[in-house]
């Protein structure tokens, strides 16, 4: 197996966010392989079969070689992945195979998101035009094709003319034939069909087109080469953040393409990516999905989700389900007189099905074993969710996990999160905050990083003067008793300018710990 020097290993992680790990790997491998003969079939067969396939069939990913490590899962049996996204944590270059199998259904999926903000700012910090995304996919194939029949059979290309050629890979006259490397290997494999292994059958053209290239120096095919991987790095900065984008804003862009979903739907080739190439890296795996607003659609979720993991999970891992709710920015305005009306009224459904199904159906059961709410926490706040999340405790049994103080306008709002999560949820000992960062950071830095220059909503900085008021009092914090005193005036302000009132600070506070309950 192809594994990464423990010393490079955050070097490696870096790299593999901006170049896809199985192109990095091949072209390691082709420089190691000085006799490797590509116009010969059964040398190549041999080549895929022992070495291509071994570090490809599952996951592009290369392990790092830590010592430590390997004793850990040797003696303990493997890893614990107690939060994992079973929508959105499928590898870039599995997902970019569906991508040039599937194009017009690629297209189709993206174009139901392609109108929102986001996905829009998406495209063009990749650099491609949304309404493109068939038609490059579409180029990439018949590059592939082409490549191949420059390697493979040459003699098909007597007298043709490469301007010609290329003439034809960008004519738009609908689809294509299916990968010729994939075709290649069907006929060749004896059993390894290239429809289980789609990223092997694209390990192999790398191998092949860079030893290819190193023996012939042929510009032709290097040209195709590098378009080729030009449009592949377009989609990876579809679907991968890149070293270059930071934030939690940045981060859900990636989460509302679309273009994932082909792939994810089913889950197979997930447990597969798991488990990796070597296996018996995973021990337990805590997988979250997102519950669903009819019961109906819970149970078939979950029990594709179990289906695909008795019939290809982890062999000696054990799988277990956590519901996730989504802190979405759809659905929280205003609804009559309450915040987030229409979100609480969503919500409120979504917390009465998973309920019933959790009730009525066993393998649901076995399988779910807690909830959660993740996503940007400045979209929901946590007393939004406190009634619903309540009531699903003291009807199932389920413990609660909550993200907060993960993402924030100020430090003080990121406390005041986690805080808020811990008392309105009732959140009990072996429950968790996740992230939590804001507890965590140096005061002095943050703010040293923000220059005091922070404009925050008049109401958010009120509930953070009031939750500062509160702790003072309720910790004692005798140091601090003089800065509650002066801050006395300010929320008095705050108040008149966002309730048109100036209500005192103990109304203040009280209304403010009455959020954790349901205001219908």
């Amino acid at each position: 197996f192809i594994r990464v020097k423990q010393s490079k290993f955050n070097e490696w992680q870096f790299l593999i966010a901006d170049m896809p790990p199985l192109l990095l790997k091949m072209a390691y491998f082709a420089e190691k392989q000085d006799s490797f003969d590509y116009g010969s079939r059964a040398e190549v067969m041999e080549c895929y079969v022992k070495s291509i396939l071994p570090n490809s069939h599952y996951t592009a990913l290369a392990l790092p070689y830590i010592p430590e490590m390997e004793n850990f899962v040797k003696e303990s049996g493997g890893f614990s992945d107690m939060h994992i996204h079973l929508n959105g944590s499928t590898e870039f270059d599995l997902v970019w195979q569906f991508c040039l199998r599937f194009p017009n259904s690629i297209q189709a999926d993206f174009a139901q998101k392609a109108y929102m903000d986001y996905v829009k700012e998406l495209c063009e910090q990749a650099g491609i035009d949304g309404k493109l995304i068939r038609y490059n996919l579409q180029v990439a194939r018949r590059i592939k094709n082409l490549m191949f029949s420059m390697i493979f059979e040459p003699q098909t290309l007597k007298g043709s003319n490469f301007r010609a050629k290329i003439a034809e890979i960008l004519t738009d006259n609908g689809d294509v034939e299916g990968d010729s490397f994939q075709l290649f290997l069907s006929e060749s494999s004896g059993g390894y069909l290239a429809s289980e292994y789609m990223m092997s059958a694209e390990a192999l053209m790398y191998v092949v087109v860079f030893t290819a290239l190193r023996k012939t120096e042929d510009e032709h095919l290097a040209t195709l080469f590098h378009w080729y991987l030009l449009i592949m790095g377009r989609f990876n900065a579809l679907l991968v953040q890149q070293n270059t984008e930071n934030g939690f804003d940045q981060f859900q862009k990636f989460t509302l393409t679309e273009i994932r979903n082909r792939t994810e739907e089913q889950y197979r080739l997930l447990f597969r990516q798991l488990e990796g190439n070597c296996g018996g890296l995973a021990r337990y795996i805590e997988g979250r999905f997102a519950p669903k607003k009819s019961t109906v659609r819970n149970v078939n979720l979950v029990y594709r989700i179990v289906k695909d993991w008795e019939n290809y999970g982890c062999s000696n891992a054990n799988l277990r389900l956590v519901a996730h709710f989504i802190k979405s920015r759809k659905n929280t305005k205003k609804d009559g007189d309450w915040r987030y009306g229409l979100y609480r009224t969503d919500l409120f459904v979504q917390a009465n099905e998973l309920i019933h199904t959790y009730k009525e159906y066993d393998k649901f059961r076995q399988y779910v074993v807690g909830i959660d709410a993740a996503a940007n926490e400045m979209f929901v706040p946590a007393d939004v969710f406190a009634p619903d999340f309540r009531r699903i405790r003291r009807a199932c049994h389920l413990p609660v996990t909550y993200h907060a103080g993960e993402d924030f306008y100020s430090l003080l709002g990121g406390i005041r999160a986690v805080y808020e999560a811990l008392c309105f949820l009732d959140m009990e000992s072996g429950e968790r905050i996740g992230h939590a960062c804001a507890v965590g950071l140096n005061a002095r830095l943050w703010y040293e990083c923000v220059n005091d220059n922070l404009n925050v909503q008049q109401g958010y900085l009120l509930d953070n003067l009031v939750f500062v008021c509160h702790l003072i009092e309720t910790e004692k914090i005798e140091p601090l008793y003089n800065v509650r005193l002066m801050l006395i005036p300010k929320i008095s302000t705050l108040s008149k300018r966002v309730y048109g009132t100036d209500y005192s600070l103990c109304d203040l506070i009280e209304a403010w710990q009455w959020r954790r309950y349901n205001p219908y």
